[in-house]
């Protein structure tokens, strides 16, 4: 090159053009690899200019465009031919006679491939997160529009067609957010059904969730869309924002069945960089471990299907479901957000007289116009600096829940997250049975300590008293006292997958040890911060059934008492029995008069002496019985007539045979 040439290059380079530097001759014989590789290295990173040689986790890639543009892994092949592109490779053969040196074109060695890809970090190569076809929203509010890699959000903007017809005022006010909500709400999703006021603006958080992904930082929830049956609508609604925020109807996938699958499934979407991921049509629960980590992850790492290589993926997507009642488990529901369709006709599919018969159709058409709404509503709101409103934090996406619900709330969109205390009740059938069950639990024990065999003995006992625990088991502890499992330590594994958990009701789970006996114990406490009282009584069955030393022993009749925790509802004990009795009661509320106090204290002496006598075979003893009652007799009978029933009655004598005899 002469050196003018390369003097109006270098003022070019100067002025901002872009003007690729000569390719170098890289020596490949007589040095060490090291050099050889930093030589390479500055080839390829003098070369990638503007960028299409990416990191992203712990993996060079490149974008191919293959009907859109995604992400390709650099293996040894497809670094070696941008090594050839970028820089020249030759070897040195010695001199000519002329003593000047002599050199071969060879092409890039493979150990100098191999050397770069192990070197595990590339400093001058950009890191990259994702590919967008949309403008989106960077962390100050401003807008991603231009083309191309964003060093700031890390972004790859590919646009879309269509895209050259946004309008965004300069200083969009609220009175324009409000205007363009209304704009997407009325012509977007107005022929949808939604149930509630809730739905409607969590559907409306789903598209500014993707337009704003860059500017939110963590995480953001999982995306519930559902209906009471097929034919509403759901998966409509999915396609109708993928159109709006990518320019194409959503790519979805149906639940796999096992975790291994559900991890594969995550990395492979992971991998292609795509900003929305649809669980379509979800049947049965969905519970899946994996997919509730994911939702909370910021980085996923896995090992590259086929390979024993692992790969570390920013975890950015948008992920949505949609399905008939969905049902959750884990930390599934309490990861999501809730938009429910309900058309309250018997074939939804059937309706007709829509606004936009083709929604899809009009969609393309108008998607410049939609975007444009979505990104006025957010700059408004940025522009007002961000006011903030009263919303609940939700956990592990707070700065998710505060943006989206300032963006609609600045636009005059009510109802952000106002069902997803219902969207907890109704998504864990198990969480429910639970409540229940532990809160019939605490009508009977109250707050004393049983072991795993006495809570099984009684789940299995005919007596009417435990009726409202065994109605009221979860499927787990049915399973657990099943004939399959003949042992309670079963059942203690199902009781200890619920310590401390509080459930809606206020009720808890607590697992405590008898330190002579070394057996574990457990017991229902609350923990004061449930949505309902404590339960009071279960009906002419009620009744408290003391604690693990004699877990048969009753309480009397319903009444008020001091405990450790104030004034407490004691339950009830059947009509028939015959005397009231305060047993387990701590003290003796303060209001009353010595004569009560001492009459009480005689019913409760005649209880205990009443509770030693057997009312099946007379027997007395020194310690109390069990309650029992039948149509015909009702008071308290001994172990032994528990487990073998009554005494034989004696024989009546035979006055016939008698007279026989005499004769």
């Amino acid at each position: 090159m002469s050196a003018k040439l390369a003097d109006v290059l270098n003022i070019a380079r100067q002025k901002g053009f872009h003007i690729p530097e000569p390719k170098m001759d890289i020596v490949i014989n007589g040095r060490y690899l090291q050099d050889i590789t930093a030589d390479a290295m500055k080839g390829l990173d003098a070369s990638n200019d503007p960028p299409y040689v990416f990191v992203r986790g712990n993996q060079l890639v490149r974008l191919l465009n293959d009907n859109g543009l995604k992400f390709d892994i650099l293996d040894e092949s497809a670094l070696r031919g941008l090594l050839a592109r970028s820089s020249g490779f030759v070897r040195y053969e010695g001199q000519d006679d002329d003593d000047k040196p002599m050199y071969v074109k060879v092409p890039p060695p493979i150990n100098v491939v191999k050397d770069i890809l192990s070197l595990g970090s590339w400093p001058n190569i950009p890191p990259i997160e994702g590919i967008i076809e949309t403008p989106s929203i960077r962390p100050d509010g401003s807008i991603l529009d231009l083309p191309g890699y964003d060093p700031v959000t890390k972004l790859y903007y590919e646009p879309g067609n269509g895209l050259d017809e946004l309008s965004i005022p300069d200083a969009p006010t609220e009175a324009d957010a409000e205007k363009a909500a209304e704009h997407i709400l009325d012509e977007v999703f107005g022929d949808f059904p939604f149930k509630d006021e809730a739905s409607r603006a969590n559907a409306l958080a789903a598209p500014l969730s993707i337009v704003m992904r860059p500017a939110i930082g963590g995480n953001i929830p999982l995306g519930l869309f559902d209906k009471p049956q097929a034919g509403t609508g759901a998966s409509l609604l999915v396609d109708a924002i993928a159109t709006i925020t990518t320019g194409q109807p959503a790519s979805m996938m149906s639940a796999p069945d096992s975790e291994d699958e559900w991890r594969k499934r995550i990395t492979s979407c992971l991998m292609e960089g795509k900003p929305m991921i649809v669980i379509d049509n979800v049947v049965g629960r969905l519970g899946s471990a994996k997919l509730a980590q994911v939702l909370t992850a910021h980085i996923w790492s896995d090992r590259i299907l086929g390979k024993s290589e692992m790969i570390s993926l920013p975890a950015r997507a948008c992920w949505f479901a949609t399905g008939n009642n969905l049902l959750m488990g884990g930390d599934i529901a309490r990861r999501s957000y809730w938009s429910r369709l309900d058309a309250e006709m018997a074939r939804p599919w059937l309706r007709e007289e829509f606004k936009h018969p083709n929604l899809l159709n009009w969609i393309e058409e108008n998607r410049a116009i939609l975007l444009s709404d979505l990104l006025i509503m957010v700059r408004a709101w940025y522009l007002a600096e961000q006011p903030s409103t009263s919303i609940k934090p939700l956990g592990n996406f707070e700065d998710w829940a505060r943006k989206i619900s300032g963006v609609l709330d600045y636009a005059g969109i009510k109802g952000f997250l106002a069902n997803r205390n219902e969207l907890y009740d109704s998504s864990d059938p198990e969480n429910a049975q639970w409540d229940d069950f532990l809160q019939a639990w605490y009508q009977l024990h109250q707050n004393n300590p049983i072991s795993a065999a006495t809570l099984k003995a009684e789940l299995l006992d005919c007596n009417p008293v435990f009726k409202i625990l065994q109605d009221a088991m979860p499927e787990d502890i049915t399973r657990a006292i099943s004939k399959e499992k003949k042992d309670s330590p079963a059942l203690g594994i199902a009781l200890k997958k619920h310590v401390d958990q509080v459930y809606p009701s206020g009720v808890k789970l607590v697992a405590t040890e008898d330190s002579h006996k070394k057996v574990n114990l457990w017991k229902v406490e609350f923990a004061g911060d449930g949505v309902s009282k404590k339960p009071q009584s279960v009906g002419e069955f009620a009744g408290d059934a003391g604690n693990e030393s004699n877990p048969e022993q009753f309480s009397g009749n319903e009444g008020k008492y001091e405990s450790n925790n104030g004034l407490e509802t004691s339950p009830a004990l059947p009509a028939k029995w015959p005397i009231d009795s305060d047993y387990g009661r701590t003290s003796t509320p303060a209001n009353m008069h010595k004569g009560a106090v001492e009459e009480i204290g005689l019913q409760k002496f005649k209880l205990r002496m009443t509770k030693r006598l057997c009312c099946l075979c007379g027997r007395k003893f020194p310690y109390d019985l069990t309650p029992y009652f039948n149509n015909s007799k009702s008071g308290y009978i001994c172990t032994t007539c528990h487990m073998h029933g009554p005494p034989p009655r004696p024989e009546k004598a035979n006055t016939q045979s008698k007279l026989e005899t005499s004769i």
